[in-house]
């Protein structure tokens, strides 16, 4: 398998994972090609630094799932996220100081991670997700119904009420 190639072995089933996870690899590409191929002989970091930037609003998306479902290895998850982002946030300032650099080196890394945390972490993530989103969506509805007004009356408190006509 080529590097920054996206193919089906990569869905997770999540619509909106699954589509961020198709941005980070066209951004994955476009930082490979610019590092590696350096328009005017200097490494341009801004391909990098939109991958990098991405990349952080995806881990974010996917820890507000993790929160909003009660995901019990959130924490790992997230921890995870972070190792990545260092990592990646000290490659960048390699570059820009123009500290030697191996970009295939960093362009392994990075599709190495993608691949291997979607194929794991992402995975259980959206198994979680999937055998919860009825609770979730019933969380949802209660917790939007706890804002209402209380009744003025309960039907046990009308006898008769949930009699049908006929008794």
């Amino acid at each position: 398998m080529k590097c920054f190639e996206w193919n089906d072995d990569l869905e997770t089933g999540h619509a909106e994972i699954d589509a961020q996870h198709r941005l980070l690899v066209v951004l994955g590409k476009a930082m490979v090609d610019s590092l590696i191929s350096p328009k005017g002989g200097r490494a341009n970091t801004a391909d990098l630094r939109a991958l990098i930037e991405f990349t952080k609003e995806h881990f974010e998306y996917e820890e507000m799932l993790m929160r909003s479902s009660a995901y019990p290895a959130a924490e790992r998850h997230a921890k995870y996220h972070a190792s990545l982002l260092t990592e990646i946030r000290s490659y960048c300032r390699r570059v820009e100081r123009s500290v030697h650099t191996d970009p295939e080196k960093l362009a392994g890394f990075v599709w190495d991670w993608i691949r291997l945390h979607i194929n794991a972490e992402d995975r259980d993530l959206v198994m979680w997700l999937e055998a919860h989103e009825s609770d979730h969506f019933l969380g949802k509805v209660i917790r939007a119904l706890d804002g209402l007004p209380e009744p003025i009356m309960r039907s046990s408190e009308v006898p008769g009420l949930l009699k049908k006509p006929s008794e």
